[in-house]
C-alpha cells in the first residue's frame, strides 16, 4: 500500500461475547471473567486498528492487555516462568561450572592446520566447550559482583541514614 491510499478494515461482530453472555460450557466465575476481559480487549484492539487505519497513528494508544493469560482458561500451563530476584539468582548459580577459564587457540599458532572437516570439527568442539566454560566463569564472576554491589548498597543506605553520606548512590570510576 502506498502512502496516501486509504485502507479498509472490516470489524467483526463481537456482540455475542459482551459481558453478561450466556455460556453453554460450565465455566467458573474466574474463567468467565478472563474470557470476558479477553473478548473486550480484542474488541477494543480491532476498533483501535480500524481507527488508526482511518485516522493515522497520532494520538492513538493501544488498549491495555488483560492481566490474566487466556491459556489459564484453556488449562495450558506456561512452560517458561519469569524469574526475578532470588529465584533468578538461584537459577543462574545452577548454571555455573567450576573450572579454570579455557582459551581458544589462534589458528596462526597451530603448527599443523587440519585439512579435513573431521579434523577441524575436533578443534571447533574444543573451542566451543572453552567458550561455554568462559561464559560460565564470567557468569559466576558477575553473580559475585552482584553480591558485592548489594552489600555496598546496604552499607551506603545505612551510612546515608546516619548522615555519614550525602548525595545519591553512585560508584566512582564505574561509568
Amino acid at each position: 500500500m502506498s502512502s496516501g491510499e486509504s485502507m479498509s478494515v472490516d470489524i467483526p461482530d463481537l456482540t455475542g461475547l459482551e459481558t453478561g453472555t450466556q455460556y453453554e460450557y460450565q465455566w467458573n466465575e474466574k474463567q468467565k471473567q478472563v474470557l470476558e476481559e479477553h473478548a473486550d480487549y480484542h474488541d477494543q484492539t480491532i476498533r483501535f486498528i480500524a481507527k488508526v487505519a482511518k485516522e493515522g497513528p497520532e494520538g492513538n494508544v493501544l488498549p491495555p492487555k488483560p492481566k490474566e493469560d487466556l491459556n489459564s482458561v484453556l488449562g495450558i500451563v506456561s512452560k517458561s516462568k519469569v524469574l526475578n530476584g532470588l529465584d533468578l539468582h538461584e537459577y543462574l548459580k545452577e548454571k555455573i561450572v567450576s573450572c579454570d577459564p579455557a582459551t581458544c587457540p589462534r589458528i596462526s599458532d597451530l603448527h599443523l592446520i587440519p585439512t579435513s572437516l573431521e579434523g577441524i570439527l575436533t578443534y571447533l568442539r574444543n573451542i566451543y566447550h572453552g567458550i561455554k566454560t568462559n561464559n560460565s566463569v564470567c557468569l559466576a564472576a558477575s553473580l559475585d559482583y552482584g553480591v558485592w554491589l548489594e552489600t555496598a548498597f546496604l552499607i551506603y543506605h545505612d551510612e546515608k541514614r546516619s548522615g555519614k553520606v550525602v548525595g545519591t548512590w553512585k560508584l566512582e570510576g564505574m561509568a
